[in-house]
């Protein structure tokens, strides 16, 4: 079923009566009025599914606009809003008028970034609509009618901000994304340069330490995989010391580890699909190293590894390579779908296979993952990606008896959506630790 705004049926309907009398004045008076009462309403226009199906009933009709006088070859919207099929996200005009609009049925209270574009290629290097392609190369393009834009700064680089659209229910008042107005943070930060002769490259490693650090302490601890992407967008530092400063989670050390670099070029996709080498060099070199200048806890049960994407799945494959080193998973939107094996008979999802034929860990996994990170992604629409892979898991977490806790967030992909669930995650391992 085909559900439809109602604010644009009424707005159709009107024109197409001024269309049918001829009246060019009334035509021009009712697109002006329309425009002006997008200016007065919260917007993305947001609407309740009412008297629909109460399958439907946690989720809204959310419509985007685009102005136009121009004879475009398409409006596109580049988000992650569930659709395998990239002509889902071309927005409809409507005849006689500057509007165009798409319509999408999303969960209530979405928070997710997108962009829109005008005369989207739809082939060449975007064929298949290539999600992360379209990203790099056309950057920021707001939504010029959201007023919810926000310029989420990057704390280390002039000029890298990232200009976030951001989609928000605005009876939600919570809010995921910090301010620009928050305060310096009162740990402290030091950045190092750390090579590993595993591995055979270097990395940078920033560790935060909490204010009063006392070295005659043992403290609880963090790593955060892609350590800086989440130190400069997402002001992880910033949390932890609020956390910490407000009594809900004891002091603690964060250890930011970045992607590992050689001649130049990021080692992320070699390291984090289930690398037993990385694994190897966190334990027997980036460890022993943090331990010799900082004063951290021998205890696994005080130790959590974390990571979204492809990072979220590299914390759980160290987790379980190294139990006795680190109990505590926190995983965000964790790429449980990538496999190992091409020429195997299942390619995809390795490590659930692997915990599903492997003795029973003891360890702790925090699990999210967005509802709108699809079921089939338009990326590789043939095989699971975030959604269907977490439920196999899951599953077989289940079965195999290990703790967990798995619940799926009104959100997509992106830096903006994974804040929330890692402060849920922070605090549903370090609120236990406060009350020792």
């Amino acid at each position: 079923m085909v559900r439809t705004s109602k604010l644009i049926d009424s707005f159709k309907s009107e024109i197409n009566q001024a269309v049918n009398e001829n009246n060019i004045s009334k035509l021009q008076d009712i697109i002006t009025r329309f425009w002006e009462k997008i200016e007065t309403i919260n917007y993305p226009i947001i609407e309740e599914l009412n008297g629909d199906s109460p399958n439907l009933s946690d989720y809204n009709l959310v419509t985007f606009l685009y102005r136009s006088d121009e004879n475009l070859d398409n409006v596109f919207l580049l988000g992650e809003f569930n659709f395998v099929d990239p002509k889902d996200y071309i927005f409809d005009k409507i005849e006689h008028t500057d509007v165009f609009y798409k319509t999408f049925t999303l969960p209530k209270n979405t928070q997710a970034v997108y962009r829109i574009l005008e005369n989207d290629p739809l082939d060449g290097i975007f064929a298949g609509a290539k999600y992360a392609n379209r990203w790099s190369k056309f950057g920021n393009h707001p939504d010029k009618l959201n007023k919810n834009i926000q310029i989420i700064r990057n704390g280390f680089e002039e000029g890298r901000d990232m200009i976030v659209t951001w989609l928000k229910d605005p009876q939600d008042d919570s809010t995921s994304v910090l301010l620009d107005d928050e305060p310096r943070i009162i740990g402290k930060l030091n950045e190092y340069n750390h090579s590993s002769l595993i591995l055979k490259y270097s990395r940078k490693i920033t560790v935060y330490t909490p204010p009063n650090y006392d070295s005659t302490l043992k403290y609880p601890y963090l790593i955060m995989l892609d350590g800086s992407l989440f130190l400069k967008y997402s002001r992880i530092h910033v949390i932890i010391d609020k956390f910490i400063e407000n009594g809900q989670i004891p002091a603690i050390v964060a250890i930011f580890v970045d992607p590992g670099l050689k001649d130049g070029q990021t080692k992320r996709y070699d390291e984090y699909p289930c690398n037993s080498d990385f694994a190897k060099s966190i334990t027997e070199e980036i460890l022993p190293w943090v331990k010799e200048k900082y004063s951290i806890s021998e205890d696994p049960t005080e130790a959590i590894i974390a990571g979204s994407s492809y990072g979220g799945l590299a914390a759980f494959h160290y987790s379980f390579m190294y139990p006795n080193k680190i109990k505590n998973v926190l995983s965000l939107s964790g790429s449980f779908h990538v496999g190992k094996d091409e020429n195997s008979d299942y390619p995809y999802e390795w490590l659930p296979q692997k915990v599903a034929f492997s003795d029973k860990r003891d360890i702790n996994v925090f699990m999210r993952v967005g509802k709108l990170e699809g079921e089939y992604h338009w990326d590789s629409p043939d095989f699971p990606n975030q959604i269907v892979s977490h439920r196999h898991f899951t599953t077989i977490l289940k079965m195999k008896g290990y703790k967990f806790t798995y619940d799926e967030y009104n959100g997509d992909h992106s830096l903006v959506a994974w804040i929330k669930p890692f402060k849920e995650g922070l605090l549903y391992f370090l609120a236990k630790c406060n009350k020792k």
